[in-house]
Formats: C-alpha cells, sequence, structure tokens
C-alpha cells in the first residue's frame, strides 16, 4: 500500500502544498502576464504610492524613522527578531525544541537566498522602483544625507528583503506556536514597510513577488520530498551543534519547562 494512503494526513498537506505552490504561481502569474488583472496591480501600486510619498518631507523625524530603518544595519534587528521569535517558541513548547526551531528558522532563510539567487540570475524583469519611474518623487536618500538610505532599485521585483522573511515565516508556519505563527507574521509585516515606504518597492512587488516566491519556495520543497530527509539527517546535526555552542547557563535556562507545565505536572 502507498505511504501516502497509509497516512491521510501526510496526503492531505501533500495535496494542500500543491494547491499553495498553484496559487503561489497564479498570484505570480497576475503580475507578470499583461492583462486587466496587471493593469489592476499597476493601479493599486500608483495608489499605495500616492499615499505614502507624499507623506515623507513633512517632518525630519518622519523622515529619519524611515531612513533608519531602511539603512542595511537593520537588517540585523530584523533578522534577530525572527530568530527570537523561533527561539521562544520552541523553548515554551513541551518538550522545548528551541534548538530544531532556530535550525529550520536558518533552512527557511537558505531556501529563501537560494530562490533569490536563482530569480536574479534567471529572470531579466529590470523594473524601476516608483522613485525612479515616477517624476518629482521625494527621496529620502536627498531628505537624510546624514544616513545612507536604501529609496530606489532598478530590480525592484521581487522585494528581496520582503522575500526572505515571508518565506521564513511561511517554512515556520506549520512548526510553530500559534501565538509565534502570528507574531512572526506582523514582525514580517512591520519589517518590510519601510521598503515600501522609502518607495524603494511597489505594494506589488511584495505581494506578487514576495510573497508568491515565498508559497512556491516553500511547498515545492516539501512537495518534492525535501523535507523529510533534511529533517532526519540534517537538522538533529545542526541541532547539536547549536546546542554545544550554547552557554551551559543559556542552555539550561531554555530547557527549562515553562511554569505552567512544571505545576501542571506538580498536580
Amino acid at each position: 500500500m502507498p505511504a501516502a494512503a497509509r497516512n491521510p494526513s501526510a496526503h492531505g498537506r501533500r495535496r494542500q502544498g500543491w494547491l499553495l505552490v498553484l496559487a503561489g504561481g497564479l498570484l505570480l502569474a497576475s503580475w507578470l502576464v499583461q492583462g486587466p488583472i496587471r493593469t489592476l496591480w499597476d493601479g493599486i501600486d500608483l495608489w499605495v504610492f500616492s499615499i505614502t510619498n507624499p507623506s515623507l518631507g513633512l517632518s525630519p523625524v518622519w523622515d529619519g524613522l524611515w531612513a533608519i530603518s531602511n539603512h542595511r544595519l537593520f537588517d540585523i534587528p530584523a533578522a534577530l527578531v525572527m530568530a527570537a521569535i523561533f527561539l521562544l517558541s520552541g523553548r515554551s513548547s513541551t518538550p522545548p525544541r528551541w534548538a530544531n526551531l532556530l535550525v529550520h528558522a536558518l533552512i527557511g532563510a537558505l531556501l529563501a537566498l537560494l530562490t533569490q539567487a536563482l530569480v536574479h540570475q534567471w529572470w531579466d524583469l529590470s523594473r524601476l522602483s516608483p522613485t525612479l519611474e515616477i517624476p518629482g518623487s521625494q527621496r529620502l536618500s536627498e531628505l537624510t544625507p546624514w544616513i545612507r538610505t536604501k529609496d530606489a532599485a532598478r530590480g525592484s521585483f521581487p522585494g528581496d528583503h520582503g522575500l526572505v522573511l515571508f518565506t521564513i515565516t511561511l517554512y515556520g508556519w506549520r512548526v510553530l506556536e500559534p501565538w509565534a505563527r502570528w507574531s512572526a507574521a506582523v514582525a514580517t509585516v512591520v519589517f518590510s514597510l519601510p521598503r515600501l515606504m522609502s518607495g524603494a518597492h511597489w505594494l506589488s512587488d511584495l505581494l506578487c513577488g514576495s510573497i508568491a516566491l515565498g508559497l512556491i519556495t516553500i511547498e515545492l520543497y516539501r512537495g518534492l520530498g525535501l523535507e523529510a530527509p533534511i529533517d532526519r539527517r540534517i537538522v538533529p546535526v545542526l541541532e547539536d551543534w547549536l546546542r554545544s555552542w550554547t552557554p551551559a547557563r543559556v542552555r539550561r535556562w531554555l530547557d527549562r519547562q515553562p511554569r505552567r507545565e512544571r505545576t501542571a505536572e506538580g498536580a
């Protein structure tokens, strides 16, 4: 008897995964193929930019906020927040699996970077960001010359920053605790927003590019059967390596069961 027939839940997850690949493909195609839907996306892009861009240049504090959050070094807080969400989700589970979830966050990031590299290698989309496309746009780089900030791109599709964040979140959706799933989703939106506000990306760069490619990447990874052998052979090795490099005091704290679980066992 086929494995899928013996395990209906695995069969259902695989079928759901291919449906998500199809959904991601249709979302991507809705932007790539010239037609009524692409025209709709272009209209939404212009509408969003007409709201966000005029808000710049009115307040030095407001401009400085978006300029700082668009600096390259701001990628570090984004990475730390996502890692913290995976780590705390693993610590709050029973038994604690913080090392396992941190390794999964790393795998999600590597899948996103691989997709990003393949897209730039194979596709020549050459889409200008709104600040380069629309004359007279407010430029953060001119409003805040005291910091180097990203407010333009000649290849804005897909949003690379958003692709990494969305892919990590989508990959972690099945393994994270419910609160952590939504925390990761909120963090992804928050850390993707600066690129939109600065005019470095259109909204469709994120919705039709980052999200669509993230869905395709993660569900192809699972649907092609790559996840199981990696989880079985590579993840445990990386877990052991991570635990061995974690200071003993920190490791004891991370391995400690949450208070509510200890209380329940004691009762």
